[in-house]
């Protein structure tokens, strides 16, 4: 590493080309939908028990609905693709209704 030299000062160009950004949205969002699915298809399993139900509800997927529909949020608004944030609304959309269906 450099030391600072009080004539230069530094406008950070290293620092930015030395930590890229993150750019892949559309995959990032395929894998939440994958993430999302997988995690539907699980949780019907402790929504089977009645005595359980109530509490799976409150407890795991309540908040991962609130979690999963900022997720579906943000990706909306970082792909510009009209399909994918079509995408993105439809797993909104589905997981409130199996949320509420169950």
């Amino acid at each position: 590493m450099n030391s600072p030299n009080p004539d230069t000062p530094d406008d950070g160009g290293d620092a930015a080309a030395a930590s890229p950004r993150f750019v892949n949205w559309l995959g990032f969002l395929l894998v939440g939908v994958v993430v999302n699915l997988l995690f539907l298809w699980g949780i019907r399993g402790g929504m089977a028990d009645p005595g359980v139900a109530a509490w799976t509800k409150a407890l795991s997927w309540l908040p991962f609905n609130l979690i999963a529909t900022m997720f579906y949020l943000v990706c909306y608004a970082k792909v510009l693709s009209w399909l994918f944030r079509l995408l993105a609304l439809a797993m909104i959309v589905l997981n409130w209704l199996a949320f509420f269906a169950a």
